[in-house]
């Protein structure tokens, strides 16, 4: 039924154009929070695919017989360890071209031959850990095994940053999320008290209508299909604004030669359930209508 053919003039009451922008500025912002929960679910796809690399900084021995033990101790463990695609230690040339540009040179400004020794002070034993891609890595467990064998072993800012990335993820996934849900909800929120308002204003003509022998179910379908036909209206306003700005924000800086602010693009099944914003929102706003309705009729028997 198309709200020209309500029996009711429920669009012709103010409350009628504040259902429709309000829907649209509701669902467009509902459609931004779920976008960067899709870019957030995106990125975790993308870590989990990714090798993870954990570095194990093994603190300086001065006994280089016990430096070696320590050391096949700690490959022997590390290897044995589920998901470990490799552990290997970093020789000293590479530590050297690591550490060089920061303490290559002397007080005198001389640069310094190459070597650990050289450099006037012990440097640690790094070692190279690589997980499988998709393995959970318990980062706490391994510092705890590693202390046992060789106590004062660190683990290495690279593993720890990628966890930090991957939690700071998950967790904008949640509060997006949650937040569009909450907004989705808001919708029929104020279809409900736009409900209430319609029934109100038109109590003279709701009572006209029972007494021409209409029944409670044929009034709740006046007021669940205005809202349904508003709402409806707004959701596709609010998704067609939303989804241009995820648009211009993921493909738009490239163009320009800006630096993208998000690498990846959205998922196919991200897309779809964007599309599906709309529709839900627009359902479930009517049914909150239509349940108003109900309870407003229940009331006047």
């Amino acid at each position: 039924m198309a709200t020209a053919d309500l029996d009711l003039p429920l669009a012709q009451t103010p409350t009628s154009r504040v259902l429709l922008w309000l829907t649209a500025g509701l669902v467009y912002l509902a459609v931004l929070a779920f976008g960067i929960a899709a870019v957030a679910d995106g990125q975790l796809d993308e870590f989990k695919r990714q090798p993870r690399i954990v570095t194990v900084a093994l603190p300086p021995n001065p006994d280089p017989a016990a430096a070696r033990t320590e050391v096949v101790e700690v490959l022997e463990l590390l290897r044995t360890r589920p998901g470990v695609a490799y552990a290997s230690l970093i020789d000293d040339d590479e530590i050297d071209s690591l550490v060089q540009p920061w303490l290559g040179r002397d007080a005198a400004g001389v640069d310094l031959p190459p070597g650990p020794a050289a450099l006037g002070m012990p440097l640690p034993r790094l070692i190279d850990i690589a997980y499988n891609p998709g393995v959970a890595v318990n980062l706490a467990a391994l510092d705890q095994d590693l202390g046992a064998i060789v106590p004062g072993t660190t683990i290495g800012a690279s593993g720890l940053l990628q966890r930090s990335q991957e939690r700071l993820a998950f967790l904008f996934r949640g509060i997006a999320a949650a937040i569009g849900l909450l907004l989705v909800v808001g919708v029929a929120g104020v279809n409900v008290w736009i409900a209430r308002l319609d029934f109100r204003l038109h109590a003279q003509a709701v009572d006209l209508l029972r007494l021409m022998g209409a029944k409670d179910r044929y009034i709740a379908q006046q007021f669940e299909h205005h809202a349904l036909g508003r709402s409806l209206r707004g959701a596709f306003l609010g998704f067609a604004l939303g989804l241009s700005t995820i648009v211009l924000v993921l493909h738009a800086p490239p163009l320009v030669g800006w630096t993208p602010l998000v690498e990846q693009d959205l998922a196919a099944v991200h897309w779809v359930l964007l599309a599906i914003v709309p529709v839900a929102t627009a359902l479930l706003a009517a049914l909150g209508a239509r349940l108003t309705a109900h309870f407003g009729l229940a009331r006047l028997r």
